[in-house]
């Protein structure tokens, strides 16, 4: 048996204490958590079942506490208790933190994706961020990390997947760094149903893995209403420079293409202040030099063969061209 959280000796502890252990064995039945307030005090406990090993206690302020976990073993086993951990809680929540506010998804959000970055203002404060299905979320749901230093949390990161049609709950918890801290409201979203279509950036040109492509190529692209456009182009798969933000525009000219170079391209759309990861679309440039060029872009195959002899009153002149070009006909 590990007792996590708090830690021994640990001090600036919240009031709202969540305290944590490991059951790595998992050989016991339930638990109990004792805790008192000095080492001459009387212990108080909570009887808790085996489903957790968490549990949430509010505390006075600015107060040492000691605790441990005593563990009621399966038929058979042997009970077990943990060592006694000591710890100092901070004083009151501080009301000169602000709310963490500027959220994404914003609160009762409907429809948000499985995968996206979730984000706050910090107001320069450590981030300590708790996530699950449970309403107030728990610190064994699905995300609990503390002392962030930038106010999000990427989902595509840390490889998780939200469930399809399932309301999360998480809360936000700040902390100056000197003591004071605030505990957010909790904040609740939805996800998308699993049957529902997201709307991805669609219809590339060049179409995908083109050849040939010119050396002053517009890229060009189709996104949904209202949405806004990150483009990222380079010569490395997947493209890591983004070259233009959130733009309204759907088509954009990068310069400085080179012959015979591969060149790949997406476009992350921003909806509803979501981020929907696109394709990756790749092309390639011509292989010739600029008079090999000239000569490949010429018009071919004449019909009537030039030179030809006893040709019709009536002549169809004909040609091949390269795709894409447009022809002007001279004639006398």
């Amino acid at each position: 048996m590990n007792l996590t959280y708090p830690e021994n000796e640990a001090i600036n502890i919240p009031v709202a204490v969540t305290f944590r252990w490991s059951d790595e064995f998992d050989v016991f039945e339930s638990y109990s958590l004792h805790i008192k307030k000095s080492m001459d005090g009387q212990w108080w406990t909570e009887q808790l079942k085996k489903a957790t090993c968490v549990h949430t206690v509010k505390l006075d302020p600015n107060t040492t506490y000691y605790w441990y976990v005593y563990c009621h073993a399966l038929p058979g086993e042997d009970d077990g208790q943990s060592q006694t951990y000591s710890f100092t809680t901070a004083n009151e929540p501080s009301d000169t933190i602000p709310e963490p506010d500027t959220l994404i998804p914003n609160n009762n959000a409907k429809n948000v994706r499985l995968q996206f970055i979730l984000a706050w203002n910090n107001y320069g404060c450590l981030s300590t961020l708790t996530l699950g299905t449970h309403n107030p979320p728990l610190d064994c749901d699905l995300i609990y990390e503390e002392e962030l230093e930038v106010g999000q949390y990427n989902l595509f990161a840390h490889a998780i997947t939200l469930l399809p049609n399932t309301t999360y709950y998480w809360t936000i918890l700040l902390n100056d760094r000197t003591g004071p801290y605030k505990l957010s409201k909790v904040f609740k979203f939805t996800t998308i149903s699993e049957e529902a279509e997201i709307e991805k950036s669609s219809q590339p040109a060049p179409e995908d893995k083109s050849k040939n492509a010119c050396l002053t190529p517009t890229l060009r692209w189709n996104m949904p209403a209202g949405a806004t456009a990150n483009v990222y182009f380079s010569e490395n798969n997947p493209p890591e420079t983004e070259v233009i933000h959130e733009t309204s525009l759907k088509s954009y000219s990068p310069p400085n293409i080179e012959y015979d170079k591969e060149y790949f391209w997406k476009i992350d759309l921003n909806i509803n202040e979501q981020i929907i990861r696109g394709d990756i679309w790749q092309f390639e440039t011509l292989k010739s030099t600029p008079e090999e060029e000239a000569e490949l872009l010429k018009s071919t195959q004449p019909a009537p063969e030039d030179k030809s002899k006893n040709a019709c009153l009536t002549p169809t002149l004909r040609w091949n061209m390269p795709a894409g070009a447009t022809a002007n006909v001279y004639f006398s």
